[in-house]
């Protein structure tokens, strides 16, 4: 078994599927290689409730890093890097525009405190 670390960008929304009573979730991830800056695409399947619920947080743009046990195939010449899933870890990076704003804090009120105005009380 080889284990693999990458970190890279979703190229394109997860894709969310059933093989054999078993949910999939399959991700394509660009990693950059090398002084180059070569790209590489990994082909990323992660299996079961996991994949479930990580299907609407791996949108097209976002940043993962990755882990798991890497595969090679061949199809017409050109040569696939698979990944099967250990462990991901979502780092940031683009959300979706029809998204929820994320919930701002409410600004302290100003004046009317023992600590005075410039004061931060913690």
């Amino acid at each position: 078994m080889i284990t693999t670390i990458i970190t890279g960008n979703v190229g394109r929304d997860a894709e969310l599927r059933e093989v054999s009573g078993s949910q999939v979730l399959n991700v394509a991830v660009a990693a950059e290689s090398g002084r180059e800056k070569a790209t590489i695409w990994f082909d990323c399947a992660v299996w079961g409730r996991r994949g479930e619920a990580l299907a609407p947080h791996l949108v097209k743009g976002s940043k993962v890093t990755i882990s798991g046990e890497m595969t090679l195939r061949e199809h017409n010449g050109k040569v696939y890097h698979q990944l099967r899933v250990h462990d991901i870890a979502l780092q940031g990076g683009r959300r979706d525009a029809d998204a929820p704003a994320p919930a701002k804090r409410a600004a302290p009120k100003q004046g009317g405190g023992s600590f005075g105005d410039d004061a931060i009380p913690f």
